[in-house]
């Protein structure tokens, strides 16, 4: 078997694992088989490259300079694991039965509760594994592409990673992309969790002190994207909106509902 043979059988084999992985318990013994057989893959492939390093793009996976990619296994993996932000694998030898399942089983836990967790690495680290490490793309590669669909269910996470420790260049990152983030912002969702209405408040405080232009350029977003579409959420909610804009100018305001009226 060459090289590129022994690579591609491994992705296949990791492939069929994820997809039994998504369908049962981790202690079910089809959960349990698909793992022993993956095991067997990746023992042929360590055999070539150790570790074996997984290179993750959006549409293809890349193994020791060979890209796979153009089959729907490869690109439904590369997209699988770029929406969950990792931009590597590696698989060491001497992995157990037991890593390679926690491994498994947290890759395909919804990726909301992955980011709940604090994503996959931090998932992995807490379960001490010391044969298979993930990279992950940092905040700015993540939303480097402006695909804001890939965001739809997370932007809650990404809000939070953002105004966690007023981290200047990620809360500007995150202003970059707010009409996305408008666009897809859930109401509801809003009002109803705490921990994220607080955190876009202060989103909004901390521009408004820092970057007022930008300040008024993410509410003018926020107002036109989702606001103004659903008034029964607003005016049911009305104080924690008002919130957002406080101490504008009567000038500002105007602007903002200006834009909206024309």
């Amino acid at each position: 078997m060459t090289k590129e043979q022994s690579f591609a059988d491994f992705l296949k084999g990791l492939k069929v694992a994820l997809n039994i992985s998504s369908l049962y318990q981790k202690e079910h013994p089809s959960f349990i088989k698909a793992a022993k057989e993956f095991q067997s893959k990746i023992d042929a492939a360590l055999n070539f490259l150790d570790p074996i390093n997984i290179g993750i793009t959006k549409n293809s996976l890349v193994i020791e300079e060979i890209i796979f990619s153009g089959e729907e296994i490869y690109e439904d993996m590369a997209k699988m694991f770029h929406q969950r932000r990792l931009k590597s694998i590696d698989i060491c030898r001497g992995i157990t039965l037991e890593e390679l399942i926690i491994f498994l089983s947290n890759s395909c836990m919804p990726r909301k509760e992955i980011f709940k967790e604090g994503g996959l690495k931090n998932i992995l680290e807490g379960n001490n594994l010391s044969h298979v490490f993930v990279g992950e793309l940092d905040y700015s590669q993540f939303l480097a592409n402006k695909n804001y669909e890939e965001c739809e269910d997370i932007w809650d996470y990404l809000l939070k990673e953002a105004i966690s420790g007023n981290n200047h260049k990620k809360i500007m990152e995150f202003s970059d992309n707010f009409e996305g983030f408008s666009k897809n912002l859930n109401l509801e969702e809003l009002v109803n969790n705490e921990e994220f209405y607080n955190n876009l408040r202060k989103f909004f405080e901390y521009l408004k002190e820092k970057d007022n232009d930008m300040y008024l350029t993410c509410l003018k977003e926020m107002a036109n994207g989702n606001l103004w579409g659903n008034s029964v959420v607003v005016e049911n909610n009305i104080d924690k909106f008002k919130v957002f804009f406080d101490g504008l100018s009567e000038k500002d305001l105007a602007s903002i509902l200006s834009e909206e009226i024309l």
